[in-house]
C-alpha cells in the first residue's frame, strides 16, 4: 500500500515524473537492456559471467537475409552445415526477426507464412529482411 501510494503521490505531484518513468522503462526494453537479460540467461544456462556471454554473442552473432532462402531450405529437415555460408555476421540488435520452427509442420504453409512476412516487411521498411534462423545461423 504505501509503496503504491508513494508512487501515485511522485505523479500527482511532478508531472514529469511519468516520462522520467516512460524513459527509465524504454532503456531497461530496448536492446542494451534486452542484450543485458540475454547475457543473463546465457550465464544461468552455460556457467559463463554475463559479460562473456555478450562478448561472444558480439562475435558470433550471424542472420541471412531471407531473400537467401529457398523453399527447399524450410522443406528439408535433415542438418545441413553448408548452408552457414549464407548467414553473415550482424551485430546485436541488427537481427529484424528470430525464426525457429518445427520440422514436424507443413512446410509449404511455413514458406508461404514466411514470404507473406517477408512481403509486408518489405513494403512497410523498404528493404528485405534479416533473420536469426535455425537450420543456417
Amino acid at each position: 500500500w504505501f509503496l503504491s501510494s508513494s508512487v501515485m503521490f511522485c505523479v500527482v505531484l511532478w508531472p514529469n515524473t511519468v516520462e522520467s518513468l516512460r524513459t527509465w522503462l524504454k532503456y531497461w526494453v530496448e536492446t542494451p537492456g534486452a542484450m543485458r537479460a540475454a547475457a543473463a540467461v546465457a550465464c544461468l544456462i552455460g556457467k559463463v559471467a554475463p559479460e562473456q556471454a555478450l562478448e561472444q554473442a558480439q562475435r558470433s552473432f550471424c542472420s541471412v537475409n531471407v531473400s537467401q532462402l529457398t523453399f527447399e531450405h524450410l522443406k528439408e529437415s535433415a542438418p545441413d552445415p553448408s548452408l552457414h555460408r549464407l548467414a553473415e555476421l550482424t551485430k546485436l540488435g541488427q537481427c529484424d526477426a528470430f525464426v525457429s520452427h518445427s520440422w514436424h509442420d507443413n512446410a509449404t504453409a511455413k514458406w508461404e507464412a514466411l514470404q507473406t512476412w517477408r512481403k509486408q516487411f518489405r513494403s512497410k521498411r523498404g528493404r528485405e529482411p534479416w533473420i536469426w534462423f535455425d537450420k543456417i545461423c
